[in-house]
């Protein structure tokens, strides 16, 4: 249960950091 757990937040982490990434992205371009 505690590995199901940790790989939900690593998950959670990159979908996080993919998110982040595409808006600083999208930000970007706009400028």
């Amino acid at each position: 249960m505690l590995l199901t757990f940790h790989t939900g937040q690593m998950i959670q982490n990159i979908r996080l950091l993919i998110q982040t990434q595409m808006f600083y992205f999208t930000d970007n371009e706009a400028t």
